[in-house]
């Protein structure tokens, strides 16, 4: 889904080249609004928070002191540095490659040891990612019968993965704990993605900053003007029921191309043509 302000004759100017699937005319979320209390931080908490794209509205006309976008790490970042936790943290790869360092060294037979022995380095980082993410739905690495081999196996080597260094949900932990009366700024938290969506233990922290700060939910989900076929087309894919589809009243435009190149190439010229950005 993109957005253009282009006419319908530029459009089918377009499709003489090749253009994309769907072209929509979406506005863009407000993530950055003015802020009326200076005195008070508000975090603006999505799960893209993290991501470039998300950055240029700090510096776009109508960003202003007093609210920042944040995604998941920017607010383990921000926390650390207000709690006093702040640290120089092993990277991705420093832990890969630590981790790998210590299997090398193991001599009993694991699932992954056959794998361990034509791409030692892939198997890391891929047993990293397991354990980072079994931890981060709310999984604790203890000796536990009743769960899968694998996952017996992975716990009997928490010693090893935990001194490859420290990773996020380490820190999260160690961020929940923390949280006290009186250690925090005066702050408040703007949710524009349902919390349900974040990582297990991100909503339990989050949870328990409700206790401390206000946590409020804002749906940004742009929306098309109503009786548009752009906004029932929104509407279906949103789950409810509307009527048909006007004959063409110019807010939607369905584009095909033989192959993904012609798309790209349509796209590229569309762009530099009108500095058009899709959404």
């Amino acid at each position: 889904m993109v957005s253009t302000s282009a006419t319908k004759n530029e459009i089918k100017d377009w499709h003489a080249e090749g253009s994309m699937k769907i072209l929509f005319n979406l506005p863009i979320p407000p993530l950055i609004c003015q802020t009326t209390d200076m005195m008070k931080l508000e975090l603006i908490l999505g799960l893209a928070g993290d991501g470039p794209v998300c950055h240029t509205y700090t510096t776009s006309p109508g960003a202003y002191a007093g609210k920042i976008p944040f995604g998941p790490i920017k607010l383990l970042e921000w926390l650390e540095l207000h709690l006093g936790l702040s640290g120089v943290f092993a990277t991705e790869i420093e832990r890969v490659l630590s981790l790998k360092e210590r299997l090398s060294e193991l001599s009993e037979s694991y699932f992954f040891t056959a794998s361990f022995k034509n791409d030692p380095l892939g198997v890391a980082k891929r047993l990293l990612n397991l354990w980072d993410t079994w931890r981060m739905s709310g999984w604790e690495p203890t000796a536990n019968l009743d769960a899968p081999q694998r996952m017996q196996q992975m716990a009997s080597l928490s010693q090893i993965i935990y001194s490859s260094g420290t990773s996020a949900v380490d820190r999260l932990l160690t961020i929940h704990n923390a949280i006290k009366p009186g250690r925090l700024p005066d702050f408040s938290i703007e949710l524009i993605d349902d919390e349900k969506l974040f990582p297990y233990r991100y909503q339990l922290l989050i949870q328990k900053l409700r206790s401390y700060v206000t946590v409020t939910n804002t749906d940004f989900a742009p929306t098309a003007n109503k009786g548009t076929n752009l906004r029932k087309l929104q509407d279906v894919l949103a789950g409810k029921y509307v009527s048909p589809l006007d004959a063409d009243d110019d807010s939607l435009f369905i584009l095909s191309f033989a192959n993904d190149i012609d798309a790209a190439n349509a796209v590229y010229s569309i762009q530099r043509a009108i500095d058009w950005k899709p959404v």
